[in-house]
């Protein structure tokens, strides 16, 4: 934060990478799933990548389901080599290959980077989360995994594991629910859950036929509106209390191409998860993102953004533009209070 607001420089800090389009669950908002297999960038392209962006301090590597790359560790060894001042790594996942999960987390973690954060999907009650994912035990095999994450985030000050919950038109108003059910399988407070909300992109979740429905803020933000203790609460707790104005229209300027990219499995970069412009592919650029986005107008791609408030994106948002963002969360807080 204090490097963005500060002494900004013009260099992507955050690589969002899908690494497989892969995935072992039939989610009802996303239709990655359905996607026909192609060849995936390997490790050794991806290496190649961290090489000539070493300067990248934050990398999500998404999916699909990550962890359904057997590579997957060696993809981070490689990054953790390359990357100058790699900070931060976040994999979401469904949590269903629990053992995978598990043994490349304790892998990932000898090798010293900063801050490892993993979150695990669970988006309702058993018998809802179970149709919304499409897959029976789906809400059992995600706790048993995030159970075992939270042992290891119990004996590592490098790690945190997060239950994620998607508000989509499938679960309006199911939150409060939905998190009594986990505090009867596994001990948890409302800092172990993270929220986010449905949204439909063309080139990335497929889903774009869908209807992304009414978001009903309030029922989760009274439910984790907490003072925060850590700078990771601080920006959760700064997305959440904006999210319902920004939902509805975006007042905090778009980060992507700024300071954030998405790449897909075949290396084709967008400016974004939700954004359908192609900017570009690694493999064909020499893999400089520097090179490529000096070919682009910028400006001119994000003038059809249609504004988005996803954590992936709209973190480095509030972080870009903390002051702005800060003000508008303690206005929010104060009126609380009034």
């Amino acid at each position: 934060m204090v490097e963005q607001n500060f002494f900004s420089g013009e260099k992507i800090y955050k690589a969002n990478i899908a690494v497989t389009y892969k995935c072992n669950q039939e989610c009802l908002t996303c239709n990655i799933w359905k996607r026909e297999a192609e060849e995936e960038l390997s490790k050794e392209q991806l290496k190649k990548f961290f090489q000539r962006n070493s300067y990248n301090k934050w990398l999500s590597l998404t999916g699909g389901e990550p962890f359904l790359r057997q590579d997957l560790v060696e993809i981070v060894k490689s990054a953790e080599k390359e990357l100058d001042s790699f900070y931060i790594l976040n994999i979401p996942t469904n949590g269903q290959n629990q053992e995978k999960i598990v043994n490349d987390v304790k892998d990932i973690l000898k090798l010293g980077i900063p801050n490892v954060i993993v979150s695990v999907s669970i988006n309702g009650p058993k018998k809802l989360h179970d149709k919304i994912s499409g897959r029976k035990e789906s809400f059992e095999n995600a706790l048993n995994t995030f159970k075992e994450l939270k042992e290891i985030e119990e004996t590592s000050n490098k790690f945190k594991t997060f239950l994620e919950y998607t508000q989509s038109p499938n679960n309006i108003g199911k939150f409060e629910e939905t998190f009594e059910k986990v505090k009867e399988h596994v001990s948890i407070t409302e800092k172990d859950f993270a929220v986010t909300f449905f949204h439909t992109s063309k080139h990335y979740y497929g889903n774009d036929g869908k209807k992304e429905g009414k978001n009903n803020v309030e029922e989760i933000v009274e439910k984790q509106r907490k003072l925060p203790k850590t700078p990771v609460q601080l920006v959760n707790q700064v997305f959440l209390e904006l999210a319902k104005d920004e939902l509805e229209e975006n007042s905090l300027p778009c980060e992507a191409l700024k300071s954030s990219v998405f790449i897909d499995p075949l290396g084709n970069v967008y400016p974004c998860v939700i954004d359908n412009t192609k900017i570009g592919n690694i493999v064909e650029e020499s893999y400089s993102l520097e090179e490529m986005l000096d070919k682009v107008d910028k400006d001119k791609v994000l003038e059809k953004c249609q504004g988005c408030w996803l954590p992936c994106e709209s973190n480095q948002r509030i972080m870009s533009n903390f002051s702005r963002s800060g003000i508008e969360y303690i206005k929010k807080r104060t009126n609380l209070k009034n």
